[in-house]
């Protein structure tokens, strides 16, 4: 009997831009800093291939693949908003003994893996746990999936980081030193989604007298900002970020300095 799976789409665009500048670097800067203010917007001219994902290759041969649903009306339900629905579902002959993982998948194609208990009524086991969301789910062997999952977050986070706009903003604090903040522009849930899959991100803040050039780390921190209390009265700093995705002590992930715009700040002790 034919199963279903689900595939994402991804496209990929590309576009060159001639500009003129002193070196490589500064010419990066200036491009970097011009489509964040959106002087170049990439649409379908710009069209250089796609790629096809899909959860297949957690699910392998002997994994069974299920969608549980609702509906209030004629709406179908995904968030139960804070609720949590019980499910048990029989578990199929090919994976009946056999060490299993119980995965949700995503609108991505990216899966979690969440905790369930197997029970026996009458003969038969069953596959039983609770969910706050509602959706497309797998039960698969647990030997198969664990490498394919891990090496699908990771794919997940680094495919995050790459298309996120950061921006720093600065403040002066009440003993004249400057706090940087750094935030996501473009899409604002990239950072809850990483943290979501596990992962732990940190901001890594950095410094310089030019804008294009000559950035140096200050501090790396869990939190989003950073309070700078040492500098040369009357010098223009420019601060900007990174954001490290660790799994562990491992590094999963990071973004680089041209996807983030400047903050800048005149040094006033």
């Amino acid at each position: 009997m034919p199963k279903e799976f689900d595939v994402t789409i991804v496209e990929i665009l590309k576009m060159k831009v001639t500009v003129e500048a002193d070196s490589m670097e500064e010419a990066e800067q200036l491009v970097s800093d011009g489509w964040y203010r959106g002087e170049y917007i990439l649409d379908a001219e710009c069209f250089e291939g796609v790629e096809f994902e899909s959860a297949e290759p957690v699910i392998g041969k002997t994994g069974k693949l299920f969608t549980v649903s609702a509906k209030a009306g004629d709406k179908f339900l995904t968030d139960l908003g804070g609720a949590k629905a019980g499910v048990s579902l029989p578990l199929s002959d090919a994976l009946k003994g056999k060490d299993i993982l119980l995965v949700s998948i995503d609108e991505n194609g990216i899966c979690t893996v969440l905790p369930h208990s197997v029970e026996t009524v009458n003969n038969e086991s069953y596959l039983t746990f609770e969910t706050d969301r509602l959706g497309t789910f797998a039960a698969v062997e647990k030997a198969d999936a664990e490498k394919e999952i891990s090496a699908q977050k990771q794919a997940r986070a680094k495919a995050l980081l790459q298309d996120v706009k950061l921006q720093v903003k600065t403040t002066k604090t009440s003993k004249k030193s400057v706090k940087a903040q750094v935030s996501v522009k473009n899409n604002k849930t990239a950072i809850k989604e990483l943290k979501a899959m596990g992962y732990t991100v940190k901001y890594r803040f950095y410094r310089s007298t030019k804008k294009a050039s000559g950035y140096r780390d200050l501090k790396t921190k869990s939190v989003s900002t950073f309070t700078n209390t040492k500098g040369v009265k009357g010098t223009r700093y420019y601060y900007k970020a990174r954001v490290f995705v660790y799994d562990g002590k491992t590094l999963v992930a990071k973004s680089t300095l041209k996807q983030c715009s400047y903050g800048t700040r005149i040094w006033k002790k």
